[in-house]
């Protein structure tokens, strides 16, 4: 969270994702708008190339 609210969502997102990993039961909707964070961060980067 502290990741997050320093504007770097995308690291915020992955550390999160991993811990998910460990609470599977109650991390599943986490890990699900954390992978939507870096997707989007993985499409901006790709847009702006061109």
């Amino acid at each position: 969270m502290l990741l997050i609210i320093n504007k770097k969502s995308v690291i915020g997102a992955k550390v999160f994702l991993y811990s998910s990993i460990i609470f599977i039961p109650l991390g599943i909707i986490g890990m699900i708008g954390a992978r939507k964070i870096i997707d989007a961060d993985i499409e901006e980067k790709f847009l702006n190339k061109k």
